[in-house]
């Protein structure tokens, strides 16, 4: 779900490694941003001989706008499981044809269970990976400014007035997806991320009121960086991004946690849209990206756990090993399946995100209403 780093809008770099045959087949792919060992790419191009048209989009709003709005029809997507009831509800996604997918039989059977709350029976979607969206921490800053070193794994360091106040001093930044967000709060609060009741949401948006109100900024993918480089001291972000970055950077005083009063789990699926005109080749795509040695290499590269076990003997002991990848059982316990919300629940969260967001005045382009009717 995620991003890293700046790529171009299309894997041009990747086109010129590989010879491609005059009149190759083209297979357009959208996919989150930097989500992929590229080296993957082009050998799924030298295998079947085809060209990759492969766009990027880094947030659950733009993917939605990318895909509806494009002029030539995309062959695979790579959405939220959340989206599947919402896309293949009006048709825009096909049902899957397992004869073309015989790597699907070594999919995590507890995974394709989960994704039966957004997908029942599995048709629509295979998973691509999952993860979390926890606290990335800066603990010498944070004790610093008198945060007890026992909140430093809370969701009280965004929601209890006294430590966010103490964390806004060194700089706190939040992922800017009102989904992910809402779970948290909800979760601090004790309620199911699931939940409709509508006193629940009202105050979980009343934190989200109070929080942004003292962050620096919400952003899709600058949280990491700066947290990884001493410009923040605590961030709300995707587990394999801020791993990514702090790795990158070795600094060692940046860790992530999945709060200990736990944190929803989200997976990211690939989808065959009704539109596509390669729906064979895209299916080949999928099985590709199935291949345990082909998971194992983008498990590798993005720090995210994917759905393939067969793949884990082959990855890098240190991402197999670190449970902030594959989080314990422990952990485990603690996480929440998100199932897709109905729309009146959707309009509810978005209205308190926007009330959220723009009373200060601060980060306030948001329309009230989703265009797309998501």
């Amino acid at each position: 779900m995620k991003f890293r780093s700046p790529l171009s809008a299309l894997i041009s770099a990747v086109l010129l490694l590989v010879v491609i045959p005059a009149h190759a087949k083209t297979l357009r792919v959208l996919n989150w941003s930097d989500y992929v060992d590229e080296a993957m790419l082009e050998r799924f191009q030298q295998e079947q001989g085809v060209e990759l048209v492969y766009e990027l989009f880094e947030s659950e709003d733009e993917f939605l706008q990318t895909f509806l709005e494009a002029k030539e029809p995309w062959d695979i997507i790579v959405p939220p499981s959340a989206m599947i009831p919402f896309l293949s509800a009006r048709k825009l996604i096909s049902p899957l044809d397992d004869k073309r997918l015989p790597m699907r039989k070594g999919l995590e059977k507890g995974i394709m269970e989960q994704l039966q709350m957004q997908d029942p029976g599995n048709r629509f979607a295979v998973p691509y990976m999952w993860g979390t969206t926890g606290l990335g921490v800066n603990e010498k800053m944070l004790a610093a400014q008198g945060v007890p070193a026992d909140k430093m794994d809370s969701w009280s360091l965004l929601y209890d007035d006294e430590l966010r106040s103490k964390a806004a001093q060194c700089g706190i930044a939040l992922l800017n997806e009102p989904s992910e967000l809402f779970a948290s709060a909800l979760v601090y609060l004790g309620y199911s991320v699931n939940t409709t009741d509508g006193k629940e949401l009202k105050a979980a948006g009343a934190l989200l009121k109070r929080t942004v109100g003292d962050t620096r900024y919400l952003h899709t993918s600058q949280y990491s960086a700066d947290l990884a480089s001493g410009k923040l001291c605590l961030a709300v972000g995707y587990s394999g991004d801020i791993l990514a970055d702090v790795d990158a950077s070795e600094n060692e005083e940046v860790l992530y946690h999945v709060p200990v009063e736990g944190a929803a789990v989200w997976f990211d699926v690939m989808a065959v849209p009704s539109s596509s005109k390669q729906k064979t080749l895209a299916h080949a795509f999928i099985n590709f990206m199935m291949q345990p040695d082909v998971a194992a290499a983008n498990t590798n590269y993005v720090a995210y756990p994917n759905a393939v076990p067969a793949s884990l003997e082959l990855m890098d002991e240190e991402v197999r090993e670190d449970p902030a990848v594959y989080p314990s059982a422990d952990v485990q316990s603690r996480l929440q399946g998100v199932r897709s919300a109905d729309r009146k629940t959707r309009r509810v969260k978005r209205k308190l995100w926007v009330a959220a967001n723009c009373h200060s005045g601060r980060f306030c382009q948001i329309p009230m209403k989703n265009p797309y009717g998501y």
